[in-house]
């Protein structure tokens, strides 16, 4: 015999003996669990006598953890009228999870008596392993009503007349039922029409007065359930004892669990997942497991065929999982997946109802970049840019926000790379709002990146603009450019032509940009040259000669070549004097300016003068010098 089949249970008797009192009993009990007993063994129903049948009783003793079943017999033999004969076995609840035929425990009870009690003072041997799962009752039609009556009515006290094979239906309701709902189901099968006793559960009664019976219209989920109760281990069994423990009101929940068991397993799979989304949506109280459930055999679902309405009901239903472990992360998968391929009316609605910051989150994170550019607006910003800073770095962000938010500040002081990233996403949006705020913001640093940027694209007027207005971050970003275009300095300088910087007191900011950058400047940086040679006549500049050295061989060379519009030549004649009128020569004119300019600046003009970087043009500077 396999001990692991065997259970012990403990008994009582209760009886007559100068009053109602227990009589025999297999171990001590509690004061409140003695008194619960003795309540209990008592007789259901006054005048109850030798013309009426043994009923049964079952209850919780929560006081011990354990559960009574009883029996109660009539026992007029003895010398007082009413008197009862009550065996009480008492189980464990958890030996009440063990037993898959409650019927079995029925024969267990041996009616007591006078001559037999010392037999109840020792605990009762039952073998498991013996019992029958089969349920052969002929009484479908009571068995559905009787179920019907209870569930439906889980908070109220049933009183249901009394039927063939009462007992055996009650012992098969009982097996049913997962055990968090056993250890708390209570019946007795003959209870007066009014008691205020106790409440069962259910109670039968064989007068005329009942209490919240059923009609004969029997819903599709006591069809389901009476069935159930004549097969061994069928799908709605599992179901029940597998997602009934997670249920905080466990008779409140049956129907439920019913109904949601034949829904996932409906003919019609597509149909049954709207029905099974429908029943935990408006379930208050519906276990986790379970909606992980249903949402995971509708998304698996949707994988294979989708559906709009479907879809949307379970992105309401996803808002109240709690997502832990590896099967519900595949799951998050699945549904992002889905969520990515719809619009963004779609999402938006799903973001709206959701309640769960994490699901959203987890949303943000995983959705792609352009689908969160759709709905950036619509949204809480902060919460996008809080899980995919990313977006950051996309000139479409820039384009549809209307703010820098915070986060903007923390990536001006991180690597350059981020920073450069950032700078490229807000120039290349064309929102020079936000450019100007950003260098305002970021100041030098950030004039630096963009200058650099600028190297080879977003050659814009508005944004050169924008750049010179910040004169002050321009200067400094000179001297962090490790190379700039002499285009783009061209560019620039157009912006400040009439109106100089201010100056170092060791170098020169241009000087400085247009020696450190690729090439030598020609006819088309010639604007820059003449903005070179005016700031060489400015007092405040130290580095009159390197000006000079840098822009005058280009003036020179236009003039001979005659490439020298009217426009630019009246803004050399802002810093040279104007020619007499018989002055014909430009040429002569400008290098006497030149020469002028060094000796007011105190320069020593000699062949070792670095002022050109053509021998010929020095040769007539010196002669011209000489002669003056």
């Amino acid at each position: 015999m396999d001990d692991k089949n065997i259970i012990n249970f403990d008994q009582c008797v209760h009886g007559y003996d100068h009053g109602h009192k227990m009589l025999s009993s297999s171990s001590p009990l509690p004061k409140e669990t003695l008194n619960m007993l003795l309540k209990m063994s008592d007789a259901s129903i006054s005048g109850f006598g030798a013309s009426f049948s043994p009923y049964i009783t079952g209850y919780p003793l929560t006081e011990i953890g354990a559960y009574a079943l009883s029996k109660t017999w009539p026992a007029p033999e003895l010398e007082r009228p009413g008197c009862v004969w009550t065996q009480t076995i008492i189980i464990d609840f958890s030996d009440l999870a063990q037993i898959m035929n409650m019927s079995a425990l029925l024969e267990l009870f041996e009616k007591p008596g006078r001559d037999n009690l010392n037999s109840f003072s020792r605990s009762i041997t039952f073998n498991n392993a013996q019992v029958s799962i089969k349920n052969n009752l002929d009484a479908k039609e009571d068995i559905a009503t009787i179920l019907s009556s209870i569930y439906k009515h889980p908070v109220e006290n049933v009183i249901f007349p009394i039927v063939n094979h009462v007992d055996m239906i009650i012992m098969a309701i009982w097996s049913q039922q997962w055990p968090k709902l056993r250890r708390s189901f209570s019946f007795r099968t003959l209870v007066p029409v009014l008691s205020n006793s106790y409440s069962f559960d259910i109670g039968f009664n064989n007068s005329n007065k009942y209490h919240l019976i059923e009609s004969n219209e029997i819903s599709k989920w006591v069809i389901s359930a009476t069935d159930d109760l004549y097969e061994q281990n069928t799908k709605l069994k599992k179901f029940l004892w597998f997602y009934g423990p997670y249920c905080t009101k466990p008779k409140e929940s049956y129907s439920l669990l019913v109904n949601l068991h034949n829904a996932l397993n409906s003919d019609n799979e597509e149909e049954g997942l709207s029905d099974a989304i429908s029943l935990v949506l408006d379930w208050k109280e519906v276990p986790s497991k379970l909606l992980f459930k249903v949402v995971s055999s509708s998304l698996f679902f949707l994988e294979k065929k989708y559906n709009p309405t479907l879809f949307f009901s379970v992105s309401n239903v996803m808002s109240k999982l709690r997502f832990n472990g590896e099967s519900s992360n595949a799951l998050l998968d699945i549904f992002i997946d889905i969520m990515n391929n719809q619009n963004p009316k779609v999402i938006l609605s799903f973001i709206e109802v959701c309640s769960s910051d994490y699901l959203i989150y987890q949303l943000y994170r995983e959705m792609s970049l352009s689908k969160l550019i759709l709905i950036f607006n619509k949204v809480d910003h902060n919460k996008i840019i809080e899980v995919r800073p990313d977006i950051l770095f996309t000139k479409d962000y820039w384009n549809t926000s209307k703010v820098i938010p915070n986060s903007v500040y923390s990536i001006i002081d991180m690597d350059k790379n981020s920073l450069k990233s950032l700078v490229n996403a807000v120039a290349g949006s064309k929102n020079f709002n936000h450019i100007n705020n950003f260098i305002s913001t970021g100041g030098a640093k950030v004039t630096t990146v963009l200058l650099e940027s600028m190297k080879d694209s977003y050659r814009d007027d508005n944004l050169i603009n924008i750049v010179v207005n910040h004169k002050e971050y321009l200067q400094q970003s000179f001297y962090d450019l490790n190379d700039i275009s002499l285009d783009l300095l061209c560019s620039l300088c157009a912006g400040v032509n009439k109106e100089y910087f201010n100056y170092s007191e060791v170098e020169d900011d241009w000087a400085y940009a247009v020696s450190n950058s690729t090439g030598k400047l020609s006819l088309s940086q010639f604007d820059l040259s003449i903005f070179l040679f005016k700031r060489a006549f400015s007092k405040s500049t130290p580095e009159t000669e390197k000006l000079i050295r840098l822009s005058l061989d280009q003036i020179i060379d236009a003039i001979m070549n005659d490439n020298v519009t009217y426009k630019q030549w009246q803004e050399l004649l802002e810093v040279i004097p104007v020619m007499k009128w018989w002055e014909w020569d430009k040429c002569e004119h400008v290098l006497k300016s030149v020469i002028l300019l060094l000796l007011d600046k105190r320069i020593d003009l000699n062949y070792k003068t670095n002022i050109t970087s053509s021998f010929e043009l020095k040769e007539r500077v010196m002669k011209l010098y000489k002669r003056m």
